[in-house]
C-alpha cells in the first residue's frame, strides 16, 4: 500500500506560514498539496506569503509537491520561481498529481 501524501486527505489547507506548521507537523516528512488544497493567491509573488511558506519546508526538511491548476495564469516570476524548483530537493510544482505523487514516492 503506498503512503497518502494528500493534503485534502489529511484536512490541510495552505495559507499562511501557521498552515505550513500544521502541514509540517502532520505530513510524515512529504506532502501533496492538489489545487483545491491551497490558496491559489500564494502564487502572487508580490505578497511574499509564499517564500516564507517555502522557506519553512525547507527549514523542516519536509518535501512538498504543489499540483498547479490547467488554467491558472501566474506572472513571469512566478514562472522563473517554478523552473528554478524543478530540481530543488524539498519543493516542487507540478502539472499533475500523478507527477506530483511519483516525485514524492521515490524520494522516501
Amino acid at each position: 500500500m503506498s503512503k497518502d501524501f494528500s493534503a485534502g486527505s489529511k484536512g490541510l489547507y495552505l495559507s499562511s506560514e501557521g498552515d505550513a506548521m500544521d502541514s509540517i507537523a502532520n505530513s510524515g516528512g512529504a506532502i501533496l498539496y492538489a489545487p483545491a488544497d491551497y490558496d491559489h493567491q500564494l502564487l502572487d509573488l508580490s505578497n511574499r506569503r509564499l517564500g516564507a511558506i517555502l522557506q519553512k519546508f525547507v527549514n523542516y526538511s519536509t518535501r512538498v509537491a504543489f499540483v498547479l491548476p490547467p488554467d491558472l495564469a501566474v506572472s513571469q516570476s512566478c514562472q522563473d520561481l517554478i523552473r528554478e524548483h524543478q530540481s530543488h530537493p524539498f519543493i516542487r510544482f507540478m502539472a499533475s498529481q500523478a507527477d506530483a505523487l511519483s516525485w514524492l514516492q521515490t524520494k522516501q
